[in-house]
């Protein structure tokens, strides 16, 4: 790649808010052997730099430019957002800049892209710089003297039109060249042009909340989507992964040719391990035949079961057991002598002088190195869009290679796209990995006649497993991986959103239920017919007709989304309610209940309908050690609760068919007063029709408040019993 070349030049104009940075963390590829820091490699490792600028309205359009230094790449785009920069915000997870360069207008009055930039990625640092170093002439100047050739005539046509994208160019080109005394050589620089379509949305709270790059409890653990996936042997391998991850396609074409691609190399095995070993050919390490012939003389001359070791920091030594020693004293040849517990740790001089002799040769390998890649380097620019070309393509064999990896060592099969979402004995990709024991698998099947499923069970039945799972798998189909299933289709999804988390959110001091809110009023306002929402234990966080009168109105709203939607939860009225909506079906995870000695087992197995009031609580409290007094308490209380709700049900019916009658008989009156009245021809058929839309409606209105009043005496009694 070529290499920065620094400048004297400094400006001022511009306004540092400095943070510490954090990201993700991406395990590397195969381990790298150490080497001195020279002139080549002392670049800094993936500076990258992001502008941002947008336009006035409801509908916002960014413009964003990101420029990685070490790489000499920059990604331009430009994004028709909404009011809650939903897919901008996803960007900027998904590329990682370690600095974000807004104008000094947006920070004070704060712009609204301003503050939710700092409140959804606070570790990032932002710097504000002057309006007039967003221009989009300039950007179109350095685009003409910076981008390869071959892509000058691409690039130009994709930022016809794209006036943002071209101003941010300028901002974060001039930043650098000014600011970090930095500049590109003459076209040496990867500019490229991202759509903002083809790709799924996936907002942030998603991304942490289904474990996606990281694990919730131990960010250094593999437990996650990424880490499960990532066989890759090349670093640029695990990145492409996980910006695939990031942001799964939507072109079905793309995907088909990457199954097609994993599929061959599933089969062909000849060609599989070829490819895994070229990709994975370690660096060539410099023979040491002078010092393996020294321990081999040394132990024989002197009868002595030496161990050749290596560290970092004195190098090559022996070791020997001092059991071995056997009231010997060490020769006098051996020096640098170090006891250390039941072992003796020494050198020789001739190994001393050796080690010296391979740090001197490493040492001068390494300068000749950088030497002739800095002479490669002016030979090579004309050529580096090429070489662009074949590290992408290597990045995209690494990862598919590790696609077919995965078929063959953890039974993935390969997905079909379709418009029904149908997987038969389909696994949570992360639990079946750290479980030992065998996973249950579970089916799932919707259309958009079946669009929302209510999954209703008992705590700890596997409730949230299933509908993470069906998440899980829709994004490895999408960025074009087998799936962990017997057989699997799934449909394009645009946008994938996540409402499964139940802890608080201490950063923004909110409790559960207000970010419970804050959460699904995000996705109402940015779900479509194309979305897939999984929604776990919603309204738990407040009183329980509060949360299920709640939990009823946004799953109304969820319905005449008609997106792909599944709800767990545990108000069982709510299953019952919607039971009757166009598109609802109600599942249900199954539990064995023993009558004999209350017991339950777990089955883990998806069933249909709703979840049977069975007081799976009490029946669960058994296993927990309570003291018998308690549960015979807990006991006789619910069978009063029981006496008490069926009274209540009995004089709220009574109440339902006196109001049926009171409506009964104001319509009778009514059509009464019509029949004698002077309407005629359309004016008494528009007034019957009004009427009979108010009398249908009053009679609607009064089912569901008889079936939220029985259900809501339901509920306290189910809820005290359990």
């Amino acid at each position: 790649m070529p290499s920065t070349v620094l400048s004297s030049r400094t400006c001022s104009g511009w306004s540092s808010n400095k943070r510490s940075t954090t990201a993700y963390t991406t395990p590397s590829g195969r381990p790298r052997t150490g080497r001195p820091t020279t002139t080549a490699t002392s670049i800094s490792s993936q500076d990258i730099i992001c502008a941002i600028s947008e336009s006035r309205g409801i509908c916002p359009t960014v413009g964003l430019a990101f420029v990685n230094i070490a790489t000499s790449e920059a990604i331009l785009c430009q994004i028709c957002d909404s009011q809650t920069y939903a897919r901008t915000i996803q960007k900027l997870a998904v590329l990682e800049p370690t600095e974000i360069l807004f104008m000094k207008t947006a920070k004070e009055p704060r712009s609204k892209l301003y503050s939710i930039v700092e409140e959804n990625l606070p570790q990032l640092a932002v710097t504000t710089i002057d309006r007039r170093y967003w221009a989009e002439k300039s950007g179109h100047e350095y685009v003409d003297q910076l981008a390869f050739k071959d892509d000058l005539e691409s690039i130009k046509i994709s930022l016809e039109g794209n006036y943002f994208a071209a101003c941010c160019l300028a901002a974060a080109l001039s930043y650098i060249e000014f600011e970090m005394s930095k500049t590109f050589a003459t076209h040496s620089l990867r500019i490229k042009y991202e759509p903002s379509d083809g790709s799924m949305m996936v907002d942030l709270a998603t991304i942490i909340s289904l474990e996606l790059i990281q694990n919730l409890q131990n960010t250094k653990s593999k437990d996650c989507l990424f880490g499960v996936l990532n066989e890759t042997l090349t670093p640029m391998g695990a990145r492409l992964l996980r910006s695939n991850i990031l942001q799964p396609s939507t072109e079905k074409s793309k995907l088909l040719g990457r199954y097609d691609a994993v599929e061959e190399l599933g089969t062909s095995e000849d060609m599989f391990h070829a490819v895994r070993e070229d990709v994975a050919r370690q660096s060539y390490k410099e023979a040491n035949n002078d010092v393996n012939e020294l321990a081999s003389h040394l132990a024989e001359a002197h009868n002595l079961a030496l161990d050749l070791r290596f560290e970092a920091a004195r190098q090559y030594y022996f070791r020997l057991p001092v059991s071995d020693l056997e009231d010997r004293q060490l020769p006098d040849i051996f020096i640098n002598i170090f006891q250390k517990k039941a072992y003796v740790e020494f050198q020789t001089l001739e190994l001393v002088k050796l080690n010296q002799k391979i740090t001197d040769s490493h040492n001068e390998v390494i300068n000749m190195s950088d030497r002739s890649i800095q002479e490669l380097i002016e030979v090579i620019r004309p050529e580096i869009s090429v070489l662009f070309r074949i590290s992408e393509g290597l990045a995209m064999l690494d990862m598919l290679a590790t696609f077919a990896q995965l078929v063959a060592v953890r039974d993935y099969i390969r997905p079909e796209i379709t418009d029904t979402l149908a997987i038969k004995s389909g696994r949570h990709p992360i639990r079946e990995k750290i479980h030992h024991s065998k996973f249950v698998p579970n089916d799932a099947y919707a259309t958009r006649q079946s669009r929302f499923q209510i999954i209703t069970g008992c705590n700890m039945s596997g409730k949230s497993t299933y509908i993470r799972s069906l998440a899980l798998m829709t994004v490895m189909a999408q960025i074009g991986c087998f799936v962990p299933a017997q057989y699997a289709s799934f449909p394009i999804v645009n946008q994938l959103f996540a409402r499964v988390s139940a802890d608080d959110s201490a950063e923004a001091n909110v409790s559960t239920f207000s970010a419970e809110m804050r959460e699904m009023a995000f996705i109402l306002r940015n779900i479509g017919p194309r979305s897939m929402v999984i929604v776990d234990e919603l309204g738990r966080g407040t009183s329980t007709v509060d949360g299920l009168s709640i939990a009823i109105a946004i799953s109304e709203a969820l319905v005449d989304s008609h997106a792909l939607v599944w709800f767990a939860t545990h108000f069982h009225e709510l299953a019952r309610i919607l039971a009757h909506r166009n598109g609802v079906v109600n599942l249900h995870l199954a539990v064995e209940m023993s009558n004999p000695t209350s017991t339950m087992t777990m089955l883990y197995k998806i069933a249909d309908g709703y979840a049977q009031d069975k007081h799976y609580g009490l029946a669960f409290a058994r296993f927990l050690s309570f003291p018998p007094e308690l549960l015979e308490t807990a006991q006789t209380v619910s069978q009063k609760l029981n006496l008490k709700s069926a009274d209540q049900r009995r004089s709220l019916k009574q109440i339902a068919i006196a109001k049926r009658r009171q409506l009964l008989l104001a319509l009778r009156e009514q059509l009464f007063q019509a029949r004698d009245g002077m309407m005629k021809g359309d004016e008494l058929r528009t007034w019957l029709k009004k009427l009979q839309d108010e009398f249908t409606m009053r009679m609607a209105d009064l089912e569901t408040e008889m079936v939220m009043a029985t259900d809501g005496e339901n509920t306290r009694r189910g809820r005290a019993t359990d």
